[in-house]
């Protein structure tokens, strides 16, 4: 047989798919480099690949379900740090992600009265995961005013806060605050 027979220089001999040495013609596994040479040799390609797609979608759904657990819009609560006759002032604290605004907190009685933050303070804008702490105040025609007395023994002020987001979504949270904390 010559040198240019494609069966190689020995007869029957053919090239192994991976490294080139002469293996016998029909062989399923190389002798030099033990890789198959049938269709077989793709599998372990195959597998790595559908392995790591398993594993990327795993990882997504994971990263899917726990986006679910975050809250997306704004989530703006309050909590009472003092209370007095003048203003109630409030820690807000945002659980979702999206900014709000805290527009107003309206006292609750025979009579509703809506407090604005205090003189020269602009309305709060909360961002997603932030706190911020403000004094609201109670104004007839611009002057600030003492806060209407609650009725009841004990001196209670039942308050709502009043937010609302960049989409339009406004949410109301009651909460109480003692008059005498302040």
């Amino acid at each position: 047989m010559s040198a240019a027979s494609p069966a190689g220089p020995h007869a029957g001999a053919v090239p192994c798919v991976v490294c080139r040495e002469d293996i016998r013609a029909g062989a399923a596994l190389c002798i030099h480099c033990k890789s198959p040479q049938g269709w077989t040799r793709h599998l372990a390609r195959w597998s790595a690949i559908v392995g790591a797609v398993v594993g990327l979608s795993s990882l997504v759904s994971g990263a899917v379900s726990l986006a679910k657990l975050v809250p997306a819009d704004a989530r703006i609560t309050a909590i009472p740090i003092a209370c007095s006759r003048e203003t109630v002032t409030v820690a807000l604290g945002n659980a979702g992600d999206k900014a709000g605004v805290a527009e107003s907190i309206t006292l609750q009685g025979s009579k509703p009265v809506v407090l604005s933050p205090r003189e020269g303070d602009a309305k709060p804008l909360i961002g997603g995961r932030q706190s911020s702490v403000i004094a609201y105040a109670y104004r007839e025609r611009r002057t600030p005013a003492p806060l209407p007395q609650p009725s009841g023994d004990k001196c209670k002020y039942r308050l709502t806060l009043n937010t609302i987001d960049f989409a339009g979504k406004k949410l109301a949270s009651d909460f109480e605050c003692d008059c005498s904390s302040g």
